[in-house]
C-alpha cells in the first residue's frame, strides 16, 4: 500500500484554484462589511434582495459575488480532492469554507419557504 502525503499547499491547478476562490471570497465578504458599516451605515436593508439591490448595491454584489465564489471553490475542491487526488490542508479548509457557505444559503432559502 502507498501512503498518500499530506502537504499544506496544493499540488494541483485545481486545488490551488479553490484556495484562491476562497481568499476571493473572503475579500469579498470583507469589503461588504466595510460596506455595510462605513457607506451604508443609514441605509435601512430591504426585505427582499431586489429591494436591496435598489437600496444598497454595491453591498448585495459584493456579498452575491462572495458567495458564488465561495461554492465555486467548494466545487473546485472537491474535484481536486477526489479526481486529482489533492491531499493539501488549504484544499480542506477551502473545502470546509465553501460548504459551509452552502450550508449558510441552504439555510436561508429553507427559511423563506
Amino acid at each position: 500500500m502507498s501512503k498518500s502525503k499530506i502537504r499544506f499547499f496544493p499540488g494541483t491547478i485545481q486545488g490551488r484554484w479553490s484556495v484562491v476562490l476562497i481568499i476571493i471570497m473572503l475579500f469579498l465578504f470583507f469589503t461588504g462589511f466595510l460596506f455595510r458599516s462605513l457607506i451604508y451605515k443609514s441605509v435601512s436593508a430591504g426585505s427582499s434582495i431586489p429591494a436591496d439591490l435598489i437600496s444598497r448595491p454595491f453591498l448585495v454584489f459584493s456579498m452575491l459575488l462572495g458567495m458564488a465564489s465561495g461554492t465555486s471553490g467548494f466545487i473546485t475542491g472537491i474535484f481536486a480532492f477526489v479526481r486529482k487526488k489533492d491531499n493539501a490542508v488549504l484544499v480542506y479548509l477551502s473545502v470546509l469554507a465553501g460548504g459551509f457557505i452552502i450550508l449558510i444559503v441552504a439555510g436561508e432559502l429553507l427559511l423563506k419557504l
